[in-house]
């Protein structure tokens, strides 16, 4: 998990056991510890005895790094430590997951209007950093009439009732996407560290809107840098840039992400491969008339709740999951879509279930009360 979260910039604590405690240092199998209990952090790493073990296991400091600082923690305790009671009256641990968004400097604002309103069209490439800045990004869209591209891990929080973004781009994208990037004078991008360099459009200017300063021009040269929360970054920019009242060029591109999604809808048919095109195709790639995996992910998308979390592993199921599951509802998408791990979908969805119990379940008391 750990591996997992890292290059995600998620905050995680990974519970794991390790030998007994008669066992460390003692090179036995799967003793990986230099000694007593340790959590591994991806910037540092700290190890101490657990001389006074129910306080330790308890202790809210290592894990409010973790929380802190959006990075990953593991701790690794001795089976038969992970068996023994909490002391009497040791207090509960409190967290706090909250953060202080980062306000961007109003010179970098300034210089980022500058440019946006410079250029003749702009196009959105959305990240989840992007995701709790959902109407200051809808506004500008409105404002700029951009058209918006999503990543993957955007389309949880971004695509529903979005009348601007066209689907994902790169290999499990479609050409509306990627037509409306390289068709466009300026990118904006909000949030978002893609790491696919093949799939920037060349020779653009650049406007990148990000937390994390490090990642400013990762990706591909940009013009103006803009390091702090999307919220009020996006509401910095509200602020001063001026309104492009000519929506041809973002209507244009919605008229063709949409037929291509009607495209795409025709293969999820349950009588695609009988007539026409499709039974041309299915001599082709379908010729033992199997479920198209197509209609399969189709038919979960109309059939799952609107609270569902979904996940997918990593290949094809993720390009059917982007372009047929819509995230409507509070719906929710976990998915290796960094690292890129084999066999993630159960697990993931094994982390999700808890959670997703308790939110069905506080629903149903405030329904009843």
């Amino acid at each position: 998990m750990p591996m997992e979260l890292y290059p995600d910039v998620v905050d995680g604590l990974e519970d794991e056991g390790g030998v007994p405690s008669r066992l460390l240092k003692t090179d036995a199998g799967e003793d990986r510890q230099e000694g007593t209990p340790w959590m591994m952090f991806a910037g540092s790493r700290s190890r101490g005895p657990m001389r006074q073990r129910s306080r330790w296991m308890t202790s809210p400091g290592k894990a409010q790094v973790a929380l802190a600082q959006k990075t990953v923690a593991v701790l690794t305790l001795p089976g038969d430590v992970g068996a023994m009671d909490v002391a009497g009256g040791t207090a509960e641990p409190r967290f706090t997951s909250a953060e202080a968004p980062l306000t961007p400097s109003a010179e970098a604002l300034t210089q980022a209007a500058q440019r946006i309103d410079a250029a003749e069209s702009v196009a959105i490439l959305a990240g989840q950093g992007a995701r709790h800045a959902r109407d200051e990004l809808l506004a500008l869209a409105e404002r700029l009439a951009a058209p918006m591209v999503l990543t993957l891990k955007a389309k949880d929080g971004l695509e529903r009732d979005n009348p601007y973004e066209l689907g994902q781009t790169g290999m499990i994208g479609n050409p509306a996407a990627r037509r409306a990037l390289e068709a466009s004078e300026l990118l904006l991008m909000v949030g978002t560290d893609l790491p696919y360099v093949d799939w920037y459009p060349k020779d653009k200017v650049v406007v990148q809107i990000d937390m994390r300063g490090e990642h400013i021009g990762r990706r591909t040269r940009v013009e103006t840098g803009v390091i702090g929360d999307a919220k009020p970054a996006l509401a910095g920019l509200l602020d001063r840039v001026s309104a492009k009242p000519d929506r041809s060029v973002l209507d244009e591109h919605r008229g063709e992400y949409l037929a291509w999604r009607e495209r795409q809808l025709k293969l999820a048919a349950p009588g695609y491969d009988a007539h026409g095109a499709g039974r041309a195709r299915a001599l082709l790639d379908n010729p033992g008339h199997r479920i198209r995996p197509e209609a399969l992910a189709a038919a979960i998308d109309a059939h799952a709740a609107d609270d569902a979390v979904f996940t997918s592993d990593t290949g094809m199921s993720t390009v059917w999951l982007s372009r047929f599951v819509t995230m409507r509802g509070t719906r929710r998408l976990i998915g290796s879509y960094n690292l890129g791990s084999m066999a993630n979908a159960m697990p993931h969805a094994l982390g999700a279930l808890p959670s997703t119990a308790r939110a069905r379940s506080s629903r149903s008391a405030a329904t009843a009360a």
